[in-house]
């Protein structure tokens, strides 16, 4: 699989915590970008295009899951 088929992606900061981003079904990105949403654990909810988070606080994506 790879990260367009994605609904969930799941990220690692080795030796820290996971972070997760859900693909929003929208057009916010104009066709664009793949938005995604996220909740950065007792902050507000947040949307970001794909990739914006990879690496830094967030680390890199691991999995990647896809509904069936």
């Amino acid at each position: 699989m790879n990260a367009e088929e994605a609904v969930i992606v799941l990220y690692d900061d080795p030796g820290k915590c996971y972070h997760a981003a859900r693909k929003r079904g929208c057009a916010c990105g104009a066709g664009h970008w793949t938005m995604m949403d996220a909740k950065l654990g007792e902050q507000e909810r947040i949307e970001h295009v794909f990739g914006q988070e990879t690496g830094g606080t967030y680390g890199d994506p691991v999995r990647y899951y896809k509904q069936k």
